[in-house]
């Protein structure tokens, strides 16, 4: 059995809680459709509370010999979802970037002299 990933999707807050122990109530959800090749997945994980995001991840379930998902791939594909969560929260934080420029900072007073020439 292969499980493969075609969309990630994440939505969380704009800032990080302060508070280094979180809990979090979390629902999760996976719907199937069957396809000719396998299946298609797509697993939902939505927390409340203090830190509240949600996560989307599509894919499909190739080289299955199975009719119906076995609950056992489910709590696979949760569990990697639930895995990737602190990392993709690490990627996705704010991050303050500094930039140096060689520009002039006054650029509409260059551009209307040289409009005016």
């Amino acid at each position: 059995m292969l499980l493969t990933v075609s969309e990630l999707c994440i939505k969380r807050p704009e800032k990080n809680p302060k508070n280094a122990e979180l809990e979090l109530n979390t629902d999760w959800s996976i719907d199937y459709n069957k396809k000719e090749d396998g299946f298609e997945y797509k697993c939902k994980l939505k927390t409340d509370g203090a830190f509240p995001f949600k996560i989307s991840v599509k894919g499909m379930i190739l080289d299955n010999d199975f009719n119906e998902v076995p609950e056992e791939v489910s709590l696979k594909i949760l569990n990697n979802v639930v895995d990737i969560i602190p990392n993709l929260l690490n990627l996705s934080k704010e991050k303050e970037i500094k930039i140096k420029m060689d520009i002039p900072l006054n650029i509409k007073d260059e551009v209307s002299q040289k409009i005016a020439s």
